[in-house]
């Protein structure tokens, strides 16, 4: 995972990140399709995920190595503790390799400053 400040184990609520995949191939695959699935620690369901054939990226053939890259735009995180799980597979669906809940990624709490409250407060007057 890589954001601005560089690879890291962390997503900062409403920063983008970058999941980087690596693939090898040691034989020539025809074609292969790559997903990426984000699992909350505290439900063990997924949160985001996505899919290089449903996002209109084909991979095509890999006869050696190629890079991935998911480019995730900011999104209002909920802090709290994450997996990242990663599939590899052939467009009908045969796995060639899957790393499940492999990866942690960890939102952390984000402390806001205050700002200025804008609301018109009531007042009462009453003679004693």
């Amino acid at each position: 995972i890589e954001t601005e400040r560089g690879a890291r184990d962390t997503a900062i609520p409403g920063e983008s990140f970058t999941i980087t995949v690596d693939v090898r191939a040691e034989s020539a695959v025809p074609a292969l399709d790559v997903s990426f699935e984000v699992v909350s620690a505290v439900t063990n369901r997924p949160v985001l995920g996505g899919r290089t054939s449903s996002l209109g990226v084909p991979v095509g053939a890999v006869d050696g190595k190629k890079r991935i890259r998911f480019r995730v735009p900011g999104a209002p995180w909920v802090s709290g503790r994450y997996f990242l799980t990663i599939g590899l597979e052939s467009p009908a669906g045969e796995a060639y390799h899957i790393r499940t809940q492999h990866y942690p990624l960890t939102v952390p709490e984000v402390e806001v400053e205050p700002g200025p409250i804008v609301v018109r407060p009531e007042v009462e007057v009453e003679d004693l």
